[in-house]
């Protein structure tokens, strides 16, 4: 190297350049473990949220079963008091609404738990009537 010139083989000043890129790759890094984790607690809330929510929704189930038997009962009796001329047409015709109504309750209590319910299960990966994880 007799020509007075020194080749330049590395950077002996970066100027804080790799310093720098270090601490973005590790504020990058803690950022992405904080998302996880608070995308873990949101999972879990919700999770908690949908079991209480399949829970409440199984008593309204039980609940509307309840109303349609009584309606219907009604509606049975009524008849039979229509059919011996002891009720007019308006009286059937009210309980016959009371006994339609009961039914419509009863299905949407029904589209609502199952809906719940399997909210819950694509939560949490897990089949509650097999017992046993979803595999795809």
């Amino acid at each position: 190297m007799g020509t007075g010139t020194c080749p330049r083989l590395f950077a002996i000043v970066d100027h804080g350049k790799k310093r720098n890129a270090w601490l973005a790759a590790q504020s990058k890094a803690e950022t992405a473990a904080h998302q996880r984790e608070e995308q873990r607690r949101d999972t879990e809330l919700d999770v908690m949220q949908t079991v209480a929510e399949v829970d409440q929704r199984q008593s309204m189930v039980a609940d509307a079963h309840r109303s349609l038997q009584i309606a219907e009962d009604a509606y049975t009796a009524m008849l039979q008091r229509f059919i011996r001329g002891q009720a007019n047409v308006n009286d059937l015709s009210l309980a016959q609404q009371y006994w339609q109504t009961a039914r419509v309750d009863q299905v949407k209590a029904l589209q609502d738990f199952w809906n719940s319910y399997f909210h819950l299960r694509l939560l949490t990966l897990y089949d509650y009537l097999k017992r046993e994880p979803i595999r795809h």
